[in-house]
């Protein structure tokens, strides 16, 4: 088609006519309309079907509509084509959330169900923390299900407009169940109130609901090749939270304490009312991967700005094709995706593909954004065979094959000399990789196995005595057949487990540690309990017990050996306490800090965690007995820091410095086999351990490098400015060397300073008595 030239009295009516097309009919005078039929289902109350639906327009300016139920469940509306509206239910005695609604092309009709609960009120008084701000005439109150298993009551999140009057007071309708609710006006922080249960009938008082003045973050969003899509792009800011332990209700809370926001047509977002600290921002729009920015640091009193708009782009569509096609039964694979966090070292939740491949061995997955995947393979038994991660930046990499090579296993297990009945898992009981097989009673078992190599082999044995693992290597001759022999050491730790009245404690967590492996058992009625298999050795033993009431006792040092009893043995538990701080950075609390505690003195029972909630606080329960206690804070946006403190029932403030250096070592043997086999290591920050799992959490959610293929060179980025100390010792050694304290000549160390934004190299030598000498450092 040829266009006429610019200026002429043809170019001004093409010019009009191209208008047309860019502007909706309906803004023009034309109607073409879509049909919306909305329908009705209650909850647990018997229909009455009065009252209005209404309609906001939310895709453009314009009158609202008002439908009205005329005794029947159905409504029917005739709305303009493309467009987009918030329907609100006013229904006496019901509550449903505002919904938003998008109106198909012209011609169409579509279906929106809206479920009513029944109402219930909540009420309270609003107090300002400056008297000199002014009170809000109307605050959002945001509610949704409280986290955890499903409940019988679970109702979709929501909003409510709830009405301020001149002296604070509130009065809002919700939903009679179990709910979490966000109280969030203007310019100010939101407040959370977690647990209520509001009941038809009768206000539920909610008390003082506190404002503070919040600060604000604003920036652009750009969309690859389209424009913003107007009510469908989202901006959501929500707290970092650390990978490790906690209630995971506590994490799931903290995950949805976000702020959110509609992107305007211009790509313009601005979150206000938001409590200084570390989030990361979300953007979402319909048709495009979700972009993410973290960390994102706002502080007190002032407006962030990002200086880099937030680019949306089209997503990928991941391909996977595995070989075989089919698994060793002949029936198709199942194959789990799992998105990585991006600001953790963990994986979301929801995996974004959980299912069987196809007849070629096939999965397709649409709608991916780049990022890290974990994808895992099971068998049509459910035998996990397959576990590795990838790393996608585009289409040209989101395709891939997966090989799988069987081996078939045979072999036997025994404890001590006498074959053993059991249960075999290859690969942990309860991890991503699992090979279950099963002895018989002259101890044989047979299955296969995706690859040759050593493998952990937890073992439980038929009777329920044996609760064990042990190292297994695979070595596979042409025909892909390997023979494994198992053997477990015979021997045997006894006894009971009592509270402080001497009355026993079922179902008590015991562990029991020795050199080279760590082994959990239960105890059972009277509280008896066995642990069998066991390395000979050094060992310690504790236990706890997580009932009505948390009890906790103290570690017990014993020596095993082969076909030797070490019983009837007491472990006494006693009453704890709670160990209560909050922590603080540049930027006031910090939310969503991981915190384990370790007793030092007296060293009793097991480490404890927690996490800290939006205030920075936190709670623990350590051994009464407790007089001194290490805290290990793993603080997002912040640096990973040890404390060493008086456990004396004051509230204690941890103060986590925001920069912090990188930390590199190396240890002095060839493969991670070697390594785990003949030597124990231990990082030390200003004299205290660090724990590896933090460690190793810490490192990979930051970026570095925790263990690589060789399982000798680590970096750890973000550690706390100080003294740094790695050693490594015989693993013959190790127990002696922490009941003493660390004391300096057992293990070899190498040691040195680390300074904020600095990286500090440790080359750890071989132990002394071991062939090696010395070590080497290099800090910058």
């Amino acid at each position: 088609m040829r266009f006429p030239p610019l200026g002429s009295a043809r170019s001004a009516t093409w010019a009009s006519f191209l208008l047309l097309l860019l502007v909706p009919a309906f803004l023009l005078g034309e109607t073409p309309t879509a049909r919306v039929d909305f329908a009705l289902t209650l909850k647990e109350k018997a229909p009455v079907w009065n009252g209005a639906l209404r309609l906001k327009p939310l895709s453009h300016k314009g009158p609202e509509r008002v439908l009205t139920l005329d005794g029947k469940p159905t409504l029917q509306a005739e709305l303009p084509a493309n467009t987009v509206w918030e329907v609100a239910a006013e229904i006496p005695g019901f509550w449903a959330p505002r919904e938003t609604v998008w109106v198909g092309p012209a011609g169409t009709g579509s279906q929106r169900p809206l479920v009513l609960w029944p109402a219930a009120e909540i009420e309270g008084s609003l107090r300002l923390k400056e008297p000199s701000e002014k009170l809000p005439k109307e605050m959002t109150v945001t509610i949704e299900s409280p986290p955890g298993p499903a409940a019988k009551r679970e109702i979709p999140k929501g909003q409510v407009a709830c009405p301020v009057d001149d002296k604070g007071a509130f009065r809002c309708t919700l939903p009679a169940a179990p709910l979490d609710v966000a109280f969030r006006a203007a310019g100010f922080v939101p407040q959370y109130r977690w647990g209520l249960t509001p009941r038809e009938g009768r206000a539920l008082k909610v008390g003082v609901v506190e404002l503070k003045k919040g600060a604000s973050l604003k920036g652009w969003v750009e969309v690859e090749g389209g424009p913003i899509a107007a009510g469908q792009c989202v901006a959501r800011l929500s707290p970092i939270v650390s990978a490790g332990g906690g209630d995971p209700t506590l994490t799931e809370r903290l995950r949805r304490a976000a702020a959110e926001e509609r992107v305007g047509p211009d790509g313009f977002f601005q979150l206000s009312g938001v409590a200084p600290g570390s989030y990361q921002l979300e953007v979402e729009q319909p048709g495009y991967a979700a972009a993410r920015v973290f960390p994102v640091d706002v502080w007190p009193g002032a407006e962030t700005a990002l200086k880099q708009s937030v680019v949306l782009k089209r997503p990928v569509r991941i391909e996977l094709t595995l070989s075989p096609a089919a698994d060793w039964l002949d029936k198709p694979w199942r194959v789990k995706v799992l998105r990585a966090a991006d600001a953790s070292s963990g994986y979301e939740r929801k995996p974004v593909h959980d299912g069987p491949v196809d007849a070629e061995g096939r999965v397709s997955i649409a709608g991916q954004g780049p990022g890290r995947f974990l994808v895992t393979v099971a068998d049509s038994r459910g035998d996990g065979l397959l576990s590795e991660e990838m790393e996608i930046t585009g289409p040209a990499d989101a395709r891939r094959e997966i090989e799988i090579r069987l081996i078939t296993v045979e072999g036997t297990v025994a404890l001590g000399r006498d074959p053993l009945a059991a249960t075999l898992f290859f690969g942990k009981e309860k991890g991503a990789v699992s090979v279950k097989m099963e002895s018989d009673e002259d101890g044989r078992f047979h299955g296969v196995l995706p690859r040759e190599g050593t493998w952990r082999v937890d073992i439980r044995s038929a009777d329920g005595t044996v609760g064990t693992f042990v190292k297994a290597k695979v070595e596979a001759d042409r025909a892909g057949r390997a023979r494994v022999q198992l053997r477990i050491p015979d021997t045997r730790v006894f006894g009971k487990v009592v509270n402080e009245e001497g009355q026993p404690v079922q179902e008590a967590e015991i562990g029991l540690s020795s050199e080279t492996e760590s082994i959990e058992a239960l105890s059972a009625e009277q509280g008896r309990f066995e642990i069998r298999g066991a390395p000979a050795g050094v060992a310690q033993l504790a236990a706890r017990a997580s009932g009505k009431e948390r009890l906790s006792g103290d570690i017990v040092t014993l020596t095993l050996a082969e076909s030797q009893e070490v019983g009837p043995l007491e472990l006494r538990l006693r009453r704890m306490k709670a160990l209560r701080g909050q922590i603080r950075g540049t930027h006031g609390p910090v939310a969503g800090a991981t915190v384990v505690a370790q007793p030092l003195q007296p060293p009793v029972g097991f480490a404890a965690s927690a996490r800290a909630g939006l205030d920075g606080a936190f709670e623990i329960e350590i051994p009464a007995r407790t007089d001194r206690v290490q805290l290990v804070v793993s603080p997002p946006g912040y640096t990973l820091k040890t404390y060493q403190l008086e456990a004396d029932g004051a509230q204690v403030i941890l103060n986590v410095p925001p920069d912090g250096g990188t930390l590199e070592f190396s240890l002095p043997y060839k493969s991670k086999e070697a390594r785990e086999e003949a030597l124990a290591y231990v990082v030390f920050q200003n004299g205290l351990p660090l724990h590896h799992p933090q460690l190793m959490s810490w490192a990979r959610g930051h970026g570095g490098q925790y263990s690589d293929a060789s399982g000798t060179d680590f970096q750890i980025p973000q550690l706390a400015p100080g003294d740094y100390r790695v050693c490594v010792v015989k693993r013959a050694a190790f127990v002696d060397w922490a009941l003493a304290g660390w004391r300096e000549g057992v293990a070899e160390c190498v040691a040195g300073p680390l300074s904020s934004g600095g990286t500090l190299r440790l080359n750890v030598a071989r132990p002394a008595d071991a062939g090696g000498a010395g070590g080497e450092r290099e800090a910058e």
